[in-house]
């Protein structure tokens, strides 16, 4: 239930002869026109000498040109692949269902008895969110050791102003006061169901890491948005897009951000099929970091247009007519797997929140094992694991296939 889009990704040998001496930060890449990048084709080359990426793009070469000249190259080239798009997991939503009926549904409000939520920082790599939103605005995550607008990498994390976040589609620091940074509502309405006022948990900070320019974007730039989230101190972070099209970079990513304690959670898909035969990136990639989100509806069954796996997928969530924030001070429904991540986000973090000394691997297991006969996620159930984990008072079991 992942899904990714590659694009193809084009450049000279002549080019890629200049980049093996590149030195950028990892957050200074050379674009294509972001303004057609859907057309345009981009390649990431990653050399031996240097930790960064090098992201470029051309409509001239044939992508069998590129590859080829990744091979002359080594070896101070890596690795080197197509630069992947990806695509939001929502679906239009005209019915009305009761506000927020998928936390009653989890037992969301139940387990508010055993814990609230606490300040934990979740990254929410989208489309960007309205900071401005009065619903979100006093839950939106500040870089303390940014100063505000004085064109200063204060903290030297290698972005200037991120006080925020960043958006990686117009390489400019998400700041206060700043508008449209969410064009479509996606990243918005995710964030809702997350945090602030009607949210999972109130206490939760969002940092904003926009890397989709409508419903598509970049691998290389979901790519950039989870190295920064990772490095700037998020424990969760909400992936509700997907492509179909394999990168063994961002799985790699995934993997090593791991090390730091760093669990994703990532939407199955909307196409109604089976992601153990036809895997769906990024919530398919067999890692223990991931939970892979399928849709559930209000008869607590598989939503119609949900993927779905055995192996593939790890819980489900009600994601039919979610109510949640939209930009310009909205509010209103959307359907998809993309609103299911955000809800079993919003509820892990009030299981990290509750226990948190537990591991990624007993986080997702007490999730998956105290889910309901149909593989929905109940909150209670989960937060009174975990508390019995903290005391000792309970072990693992198998987790449940639908």
């Amino acid at each position: 239930m992942k899904q990714l889009n590659l694009i193809k990704l084009m450049i000279p040998i002549q080019f890629l002869l200049f980049l093996s001496g590149c030195s950028n930060p990892i957050s200074e890449i050379l674009p294509t026109e972001k303004s057609s990048f859907i057309e345009n084709s981009r390649v990431i080359v990653e050399y031996k000498d240097t930790p960064h990426l090098s992201i470029t793009g051309s409509s001239q070469t044939n992508i069998h040109v590129v590859i080829g000249n990744c091979e002359i190259l080594k070896p101070n080239v890596k690795s080197c692949e197509q630069d992947h798009i990806v695509h939001s997991t929502q679906t239009i939503e005209n019915n009305y269902l009761d506000f927020l009926w998928g936390f009653h549904e989890t037992d969301v409000p139940a387990s508010w008895q055993i814990h609230s939520g606490t300040d934990i920082v979740i990254a929410i790599i989208d489309s960007g969110v309205d900071i401005n939103h009065p619903s979100l605005a006093a839950s939106i995550w500040v870089n303390d050791d940014e100063i505000p607008g004085n064109g200063i990498d204060d903290d030297a994390n290698g972005y200037i102003d991120d006080i925020h976040g960043w958006d990686f589609v117009n390489n400019r620091a998400i700041e206060p006061g700043t508008t449209q940074y969410d064009n479509t509502g996606h990243g918005t309405h995710i964030a809702g169901t997350i945090a602030g006022d009607i949210g999972v948990n109130p206490h939760a900070k969002i940092m904003v890491l926009k890397f989709m320019e409508g419903n598509s974007g970049y691998i290389s730039d979901a790519i950039r948005a989870l190295q920064y989230a990772v490095n700037n101190g998020a424990t969760l972070s909400n992936h509700s897009y997907g492509t179909y099209d394999f990168s063994q970079r961002f799985k790699s990513v995934i993997d090593n951000s791991s090390q730091n304690n760093h669990l994703l959670i990532a939407a199955a898909g909307n196409h109604g099929i089976d992601i153990d035969q036809t895997p769906f990136y990024p919530a398919a990639f067999n890692l223990d970091n991931i939970i892979s989100v399928a849709a559930s509806n209000e008869n607590h069954q598989l939503a119609f247009f949900s993927n779905y796996g055995d192996t593939s997928v790890d819980i489900l969530a009600p994601g039919t007519a979610i109510y949640s924030t939209l930009p310009n001070n909205g509010y209103g429904l959307m359907s998809g797997t993309s609103m299911a991540a955000p809800l079993v986000t919003g509820i892990l973090s009030l299981g990290i929140s509750a226990s948190s000394t537990a591991a990624i691997t007993q986080l997702k297991e007490s999730m998956m094992t105290r889910a309901d006969s149909n593989g929905i996620i109940n909150s209670h159930s989960f937060l009174s694991t975990l508390t019995e984990l903290t005391s000792g008072a309970v072990g693992m079991c198998n987790s449940f296939t639908f």
